[in-house]
Parts: structure tokens; sequence; C-alpha cells
């Protein structure tokens, strides 16, 4: 089959026209006072129970009693589910009655992803509905869902590589030669992503886009739910924040916030975002048998000089950018990424945040009034951000932040606000955010008082439940 090689100019044209895209027409035919659509996703670690009275583990992905084995068995009863299915037979994803998706990660966790909601309510509503079937069908099975950052007992090693597919093998040899934390991002750790979109206008889409990144450090600290690993502390809050800060640099961070902060326009964000994707290193070849390259080469490398004699397509360029890790990632929509997994309580309280601040125009600007100072230290503040709220910087900011959001969230329409969110954000604002707090602090202070065990952990998620119902 002909290889079509693309050029730099190319991909910025993609960029411009797929990646970095305002808002749909017909949402702003059918919504025109509604400032956005919402998409949610969350990852869970789906639990052994027989497991809690040693070394809590995960049910495997494949095989007898597997995750797959039981999704598999609620089909019948769900007849609107529509399973699709790899070449081996196992099932690559769930597509739900309302095109909602289960899917796979590679370390065995589950994937809740929604479609993009018109509002809020409608993409919180979705998310409870699609937990107490899992939840409902699972308990059953004793198999309880962990939402937290990354598993507190099973390291990458014990987990495996639960996904054969030659993506993952070849990320995983990728990974591997810059060190450990590769390994662990794709068998470890969950989060809750919010993808947000980018608005009715070019200075809109950067503004939102700007500000999306500049207190992505925040979202981190505030929201940290990770701070045990292998059954102890880890001396971390975050330890995905961590893991994710020592993956892979040239594919991690941050693009140039400077030139976007200079220009607000959809230009300066398709060129910074550009100049990052170029720079990183490709993680194989799927040409050549998914071939990772035996030396460091950068996208940009592999489009002038080939690898092996084989240049890069528009396929090649799009395998990339999924590949692509940024804080906030652009996929046509924000894909804002730097969220520990919540505990059920707390799971929709980032969405809260986040629209309070980005789709509320006075929050939206205040903030980038409190953060574009902080540009040249967001690389700082990053990995400051994995102990949680401890830094007095980032404390003090992600509480001007929280106040921002709380104000921005309770001026929105009330499609965005439901029934009781706005109570649930200011609860977690209270005893967290505005304390100097996250989630981390509370397990940690429940560690302390008696032996870390999946009963105790659990405990705590369902007091926490318990205080917003």
């Amino acid at each position: 089959m002909e290889r079509t090689r693309i050029t730099r100019d190319w991909c910025q044209q993609w960029l411009s026209e797929k990646i970095f895209k305002l808002r749909p027409e017909d949402y702003r035919r059918d919504h025109p006072i509604w400032p956005g659509m919402v998409g949610i996703e969350i990852e869970m670690m789906p639990m052994d129970v027989a497991s809690f009275g040693g070394s809590p583990k995960m049910i495997p992905l494949l095989g007898e009693g597997g995750l797959q084995q039981h999704l598999t068995a609620m089909l019948p009863s769900h007849r609107l589910w529509n399973p699709e299915h790899n070449e081996d037979g196992t099932l690559k994803r769930i597509s739900l009655e309302t095109d909602d998706q289960l899917t796979f990660e590679p370390g065995g966790q589950l994937e809740y992803s929604s479609k993009p909601y018109p509002c809020l309510d409608d993409a919180c509503k979705r998310v409870a509905a699609v937990q107490k079937d899992l939840e409902s069908y699972f308990a059953d099975q004793q198999v309880r869902f962990l939402q937290m950052g990354s598993h507190p007992w099973q390291n990458a090693e014990v987990i495996g590589l639960q996904m054969a597919k030659p993506r993952y093998r070849a990320m995983n040899e990728y990974f591997t030669r810059i060190g450990p934390f590769g390994k662990r991002m794709m068998r470890e750790t969950c989060t809750v992503q919010v993808n947000l979109d980018f608005g009715g206008s070019e200075q809109k889409m950067a503004k939102r886009f700007l500000a999306a990144n500049l207190i992505a450090p925040m979202m981190t600290g505030m929201f940290a739910h990770s701070p045990i690993s292998e059954g102890k502390p880890n001396g971390l809050k975050s330890f995905r924040g961590n893991i994710w800060q020592h993956l892979d640099s040239g594919r991690t961070g941050f693009p140039s916030l400077a030139m976007i902060e200079k220009n607000l326009n959809q230009s300066s964000c398709v060129e910074a975002y550009l100049d990052q994707v170029m720079a990183a290193n490709v993680v194989f070849v799927e040409a050549a048998g998914f071939k990772v390259p035996d030396q460091d080469t950068s996208f940009e490398a592999w489009m002038n000089q080939g690898i092996d004699g084989i240049y890069p397509t528009a396929e090649d360029f799009e395998t990339h950018l999924s590949l692509h890790f940024p804080e906030v990632r652009a996929r046509g929509f924000m894909e804002l990424r730097s969220i520990d997994s919540q505990a059920k309580a707390w799971q929709l309280v980032p969405a809260c945040v986040l629209t309070g601040i980005l789709y509320d125009n006075e929050s939206l600007d205040k903030t980038l009034d409190l953060m574009t100072s902080q540009e040249k230290n967001i690389e700082e503040l990053w990995k400051m951000s994995k102990k949680g709220l401890d830094n007095v910087v980032l404390r003090d900011l992600a509480a001007k932040i929280m106040y921002l959001a709380q104000e921005g969230f309770r001026r929105l329409p009330s499609c965005y606000q439901g029934t009781g969110k706005g109570k649930i954000l200011d609860a977690f604002a209270q005893r967290f955010t505005l304390q100097g707090r996250c989630p981390a602090d509370d397990v940690l202070d429940q560690v302390e008082k008696s032996e870390l065990s999946a009963e105790v952990l659990f405990a705590l998620h369902d007091k926490w439940l318990e205080s917003v119902l």
C-alpha cells in the first residue's frame, strides 16, 4: 500500500482543522446561552474482595473470573450495550446505549468514557447510572471498584501487562528504556479526566487552553489521592503525579505557554502545541512491525530523515498524538489530565471546579490575572504538586482558584449545577482545599490510626460518601 509522506506544514494545518476546533455549530445553534459541552472519564481498579484479608489485588482482565468475563456476562441483560472484539476474541470496548464507552487499560483498569454532553448535569447523571449498573452486578461477584490515583498494594511487576496488543508491548519496551515509570503509568495508575470544549471564538479558545494549563499543578495538588504504594506510605500525596513527571519529559508537561499568552488566538495554540509534539520522540513505527527505534528520534527527525527507509503518514501522526501526554491534551476539545482518580464522593468535583473556572467568563479572566505571573514557574509548581498542598505557594494559589471556581460555578446555568453539586463542591473545598489539605491527607491520617487494609480504605471512601448524601 502506498504511503503518503507528510510535512510540518501539513501537521500544522491538521492540528488547526481537527484538533484545535471551535465549539460545534449545532451546539451553538441548539444551546446559544450555554457555555460548552462536558465529557467525563473515570478509571477504576476492580478489586477482588476475597483478597482483602491479605494483600488486596485486582481481578485479572482476562480468563476465569476476570473483568472481561464478568462484563460479557452482563451483556444479555443490557441488550443496548454493543461489544467490539479484538482479533483474538478479547473485548476491545463496549459501546453503551448513549454512545458512552467502557474500555480497558494495560494493567486491567476499567475506564468509563462519556460522550460530550450538552451540560455538566447530563454527564453526571450518566456517570451515576453506569456506576449503579456496574456496582450492582459486581457486588454479587465479590468485586469492588477502587478509585485512587495509583494501586495502594500491587506494583507494576505483580500486576503485569494485562493487554498483549502490539501497541502496548511497544510502549512497554520504549518506556522501560527510560526508567521504571512507564510500566507504573500503564499498570498502576487511574485518573479522572474532564473534557471541555474550546469555546466559540479564537480568543476564548486561547484563554481556556492557557488557563487550563496554568491551573494544572493546582489541580494535581488539590485532588492528590495516591499516597500509598506496596502497602505503605510512599512519601508523596500524588504518586500518580510523580509517575507522570518522570515518564518522558518530551511528551509530558506543558507547551510554550508564553507563546500563547503573547497572542491569544488559535494560531499561537497550534504552534506551541506543534513544537512540543514535533520534539517528542517516536515510540514505535507501526509499518515496521511496531518497531521501537534503536535511538531517540523526534517526530520531526522521522519526517525529515526517515527510520529504516520509512517516513510517517497521516495515520502515524495521529498515533503520535495519541502517545502525547501533556497535562492538557488537545483532541478537538481539551482533555484535562492532571487529576488522580477520586473516591465516588468527590469524583465529580473536578468537573465542577474546571467548569466553574473555564466556562464562567468572569472567573476565567480572574484566573488568568492570577496565574499569568506564574507562567515561568509552571514546571516548578508542577513538581511541587506531587506533595499535595504542602507547599505554601501552591496551597495559596489552590485556595484562590477554588474560590474562583465556587463563584464561577454558582453563575453557570442550572443545567450545570443540577441538584446538589454545588453543595458537594463546597463540602470538598471546606474539608480539603481551604484547609490546605487533599484527599491523600485523610488517607494518611487513617493509616496512622490503624494498619492499612482494603476494609479500612473502603470504609473511609464510604464515610466520605455518607457525608455528602
